[in-house]
């Protein structure tokens, strides 16, 4: 069911996770020189699935510190996520290519990814960027929960 929180967790980890994909880009391009097609707006999808599932879908407790938790678990979630979904598809084209031998080979290929990518998320300024992101969209989707009941 839509709802008013739901919408506002969307729309801003949707923003976030673009912004983040643009930094991320910006942080890979200095090191190796690769293509990245849909790579803004499919971070824009899980950023807007897990805002209106997990920040916009749930209730924290009252108050200010539970909001701000949440917010936080939900920029970790949508890292995550990320990476999981870009792992898969890394993945594919590896398992397409018949790169690997077995199953276990190709799921090893997932979290080899998000261990090869990790580094890239670990800029100050990617980190403050999820910092201020995490606190902004606990705090609005904190808000529109209070308001639009």
């Amino acid at each position: 069911m839509p709802t008013g929180p739901k919408l506002v967790g969307a729309v801003c980890l949707a923003i976030l996770a673009a912004l983040v994909a643009e930094l991320t880009k910006q942080s890979i391009l200095a090191e190796r020189s690769m293509s990245f097609g849909y790579f803004t707006p499919v971070s824009a999808l899980v950023g807007g699935f897990v805002g209106w599932r997990f920040l916009g879908g749930t209730r924290p407790e009252a108050g200010l510190a539970p909001t701000l938790a949440h917010g936080f678990s939900a920029v970790i979630l949508m890292l995550l996520l990320g990476l999981f979904v870009f792992g898969c598809y890394d993945m594919l084209m590896n398992a397409l290519d018949r790169h690997y031998r077995d199953v276990a080979q190709a799921l090893r290929g997932i979290i080899d990814f998000a261990i090869e990518y990790t580094p890239f998320l670990m800029r100050y300024d990617i980190i403050v960027v999820l910092f201020g992101g995490a606190l902004v969209s606990g705090v609005l989707t904190g808000l529109a929960r209070r308001h639009w009941r």
